[in-house]
């Protein structure tokens, strides 16, 4: 009785005192430029794939120095332009119920997003895109999905119409349920103490028999 007690409160302790992922914005800003973002967002449950970190140029609509683009756009000329076989790509861990980014000066090449329910491969479960006109100067369009779940987007410009790109800035998410992710310490103090509680009452029980 004595040691169930304890694991209750282990328990309740467990609960107290980790942290709740509910939603989140990334503006880029804490970057550096020309490098590849990959796993830099991960405490924030988003991984990124061919995706690096631009010079926002000052455009208007950018949050701050920097943006995203595709680390590998396929040999086009343009740094900031680049195709869906070479989209940015970036995975939620948790899953996520909405997402919304800002495309900044989407011209005639257009511009989209796509959300999937699976990290690879995986239902197309919403989209959404943007067609401009010209270059796009000026422009500033939000691009938002939603859905039950959603593991990963890819973005991309719809065609090749110019050699004019496109600047991402301004991820937001939601995540699809109200998960509760422990702090690393947190997580292991408990995992040790419940250990020394189940090894303990297997002696006690050893001892009685």
């Amino acid at each position: 009785m004595k040691s169930q007690i304890i694991v209750s409160l282990a328990v309740a302790s467990f609960l107290l005192f980790a942290s709740r992922v509910d939603a989140g914005i990334i503006n880029f800003d804490d970057g550096t430029l020309g490098v590849a973002v990959e796993s830099f967002y991960s405490a924030q449950g988003v991984e990124f794939q061919n995706t690096s970190w631009r010079d926002s140029l000052n455009y208007p609509g950018t949050s701050g120095a920097l943006v995203i683009g595709a680390t590998n756009n396929g040999g086009l000329s343009n740094i900031y332009a680049y195709q869906k076989a070479d989209a940015v790509i970036a995975k939620f861990q948790l899953g996520a119920s909405s997402i919304s980014i800002d495309a900044v000066d989407v011209g005639d090449n257009g511009f989209r997003i796509d959300a999937y329910d699976s990290l690879t491969g995986g239902t197309l479960v919403d989209f959404d895109e943007v067609l401009g006109t010209g270059f796009g100067a000026g422009s500033v369009d939000k691009l938002s999905v939603s859905a039950t779940l959603i593991r990963r987007v890819e973005m991309y410009q719809l065609a090749a119409v110019s050699v004019d790109g496109v600047l991402v800035d301004n991820l937001e998410f939601s995540s699809s349920v109200n998960q509760v992710v422990p702090e690393p310490e947190i997580l292991s103090y408990w995992s040790a103490g419940l250990l020394g509680l189940l090894v303990r009452r297997r002696r006690h029980e050893k001892s009685v028999a």
